[in-house]
């Protein structure tokens, strides 16, 4: 289990660069403080982690209309990306059925438009605690942080360079370690939909 400080310390090993014991600290702290949520909501788009992973009913919208559009939907709150939109005639589906995220004409709310009735939405959370994170994602996460740290902390922009490049072959390898996570034999009806009936 990582803290964020540990996920800072790790990064900074990567630079060659002293480790901190808070992230309220002066200094290299400062930067991590800076760059931790950017970077951690970065890398949680760039895969569907299933430590991360989220199904749940679209909350619908009433009193919007948008032209081409049939269901107007809630945008989750910790949604960092969306996989996969479907209902009960469509959940083994290999199709993704077409969506559209816009702004509310009324609020600032995201939606969420499709053609969809009684809709679900598996996305990737806006995960905040990190005692929860994979170790191949703690180990995605500190390449990527220390690429983002490396030239405002050492000026070296040769090696944010680098450890980028490492960050994308960690991640490569993450994302083959992740997807072993699950695995299903035939299509099957889902126990959420299940309940509903």
């Amino acid at each position: 289990m990582a803290s964020v400080v540990d996920i800072c310390n790790l990064a900074l090993s990567r630079l060659g660069e002293k480790s901190i014991s808070s992230i309220d600290e002066a200094g290299a702290a400062e930067k991590c403080k800076i760059e931790f949520n950017p970077t951690k909501e970065a890398i949680l788009r760039d895969y569907d982690w299933s430590f991360a992973r989220r199904i749940e009913a679209l909350a619908p919208v009433d009193g919007e209309t948008f032209f081409g559009w049939d269901y107007v939907y809630v945008y989750p709150k910790s949604c960092e990306a969306i996989r996969k939109i479907f209902n009960e005639a469509t959940y083994n589906s290999d199709e993704l059925p077409p969506y559209e995220v816009v702004s509310s004409n009324v609020s600032s709310k995201k939606l969420i438009l499709c053609n969809l009735d009684s809709a679900y939405i598996r996305y990737t959370a806006n995960i905040t605690d990190t005692t929860i994170f994979d170790a191949s994602f703690v180990d995605a996460f500190s390449w990527k942080l220390g690429a983002n740290l490396a030239k405002p902390l050492t000026g070296n922009a040769s090696l944010s360079t680098d450890l980028m490049n490492t960050y994308l072959r960690v991640i490569d390898k993450a994302s083959v370690n992740n997807a072993s996570e699950g695995y299903q034999t035939q299509k099957q009806t889902s126990s959420l939909l299940k309940a509903r009936g």
